[in-house]
């Protein structure tokens, strides 16, 4: 328990206050955003019976830097369609990394990555969403702040002799 009043909320009525949105997000338009995970959970599956990896994006560059999209992989499932996704789909986070292997997800933390962002339509109920359909190493790629390529950025660094600066460098 809290005790509000530690806060000096003062003569405080809820019904004064601005109603909140319904905390939906707007979506962001299919296409490819540098972004990096910044969180990586083990988390067992509703049933009880599989485990999956819950993973936190965070994309990097304007106009949508610090939105965050979220991806699971179902890594222990009696689905084994399900296990051989999630298998591909971590392989090509691993190698979009630019490793090869590693043994947690600390490894794969803080790394921009590209992302290749779908809009999914809803089902049963559930409004659409943006899910991740592919990833990449985000060197020499299109960068989604100016449309130039990072690469592109990369030489114009050293033709001033500046360093590289990304949108994850702020």
């Amino acid at each position: 328990m809290v005790d509000l009043g530690r806060y000096d909320l003062g003569d405080f009525k809820a019904s004064e206050e601005k109603d909140m949105q319904g905390g939906e997000f707007e979506l962001i338009p299919q296409d490819h955003y540098v972004g990096m995970l910044i969180d990586a959970e083990d988390k067992e599956t509703r049933k009880g019976d599989g485990r999956y990896l819950a993973l936190t994006w965070e994309l990097l560059a304007e106009p949508n830097k610090g939105r965050r999209l979220w991806a699971n992989l179902n890594l222990v499932n009696k689905n084994q369609k399900a296990v051989a996704i999630a298998r591909q789909e971590l392989g090509a986070i691993i190698k979009a990394a630019g490793r090869e292997t590693i043994q947690t997800t600390d490894e794969l933390m803080n790394i921009p990555v590209l992302l290749f962002v779908k809009i999914e339509k809803g089902k049963d109920g559930y409004a659409d969403k943006n899910v991740i359909k592919g990833y990449s190493p985000a060197s020499g790629t299109v960068d989604s702040v100016s449309g130039g390529s990072v690469k592109e950025k990369e030489e114009q660094a050293v033709e001033k002799k500046a360093p590289l600066k990304g949108p994850w460098d702020n």
